[in-house]
């Protein structure tokens, strides 16, 4: 037995430095992996980070389009709000044209990354990089939205945030109509109608191709308002609307 056992410990002690062998060798393949994990990892973060920031960029200078200037400005400020470097960011505004109907602006942010494992293979920095286009359009023609207009003098005068109104009172104005317009026809049952389930009728924007109007009294983008002020229906109107809406949304002050 003694031979036997003398012979099992030998063989256990080769096996534990063959082991030891295998793992000094495989150290540095698994230290360099774990590096190289690393600073991907930071590399693609980055990237990502890069990107929201070049698209909320991209959103905030659409706003303006197509004022170009306008537009680079409101970009610029966004980046520097949230701490873009502005010598890393370039924005460029198309003009609408025979190929691109839309205006659009483009952003692109570029800026250096260091790596921090890298460097043990002589890789110490790259470039990270992100894009993005957003354009400003309008619809070519709309269906099911509410009878009431917004004054072109209230909509030049709104900022974010601020009180516009859509439907007057008898005494504001004190002549004249009063903010409806007709979409589906004139009167008062068809005026409740469209309140309760907005109207039925596409409404084409001027100038557009492909888009044919179906409302029986609106000509091209143009329609006529409605005469009174429809105080009846419009107060049944709106407290249908506040009572099927959402709950979480079913008060003014919501």
């Amino acid at each position: 037995m003694r031979p036997v056992m003398a012979m099992l410990r030998l063989i256990r002690r080769q096996e534990t430095g063959q082991i030891l062998v295998t793992f000094a060798l495989l150290l540095p393949i698994l230290l360099g992996m774990t590096a190289l994990a690393v600073d991907l990892g930071n590399y693609a973060s980055e990237r990502r980070s890069l990107q929201n920031s070049a698209d909320s960029i991209a959103l905030a200078a659409s706003r303006d389009l197509p004022d170009e200037d306008a537009a680079i400005d409101a970009g610029k400020n966004w980046a520097s709000k949230n701490g873009v470097a502005l010598s890393a960011v370039t924005i460029t505004v198309t003009e609408a044209g025979v190929n691109n109907p839309n205006p659009k602006v483009t952003v692109d942010i570029r800026k250096g990354h260091n790596f921090v494992f890298g460097r043990i293979v002589g890789i110490s920095s790259s470039n990270v990089g992100a894009h993005a286009v957003a354009i400003k359009t309008s619809p070519g023609g709309l269906a099911g939205v509410s009878p009431w207009s917004v004054l072109q003098s209230a909509q030049e005068a709104a900022t974010p945030g601020a009180l516009v109104t859509l439907k007057y009172d008898a005494n504001d104005p004190t002549t004249g109509n009063f903010g409806i317009i007709q979409l589906d026809g004139s009167g008062s049952a068809v005026y409740l109608d469209s309140v309760e389930n907005r109207s039925g009728s596409l409404i084409c924007a001027e100038g557009v191709t492909g888009c044919t109007d179906t409302s029986p009294v609106c000509t091209g983008d143009v329609c006529p308002s409605e005469t009174g002020n429809k105080v009846g229906p419009t107060r049944t109107g709106v407290n249908y609307l506040m009572s099927t809406a959402d709950p979480h949304c079913d008060t003014f002050a919501e």
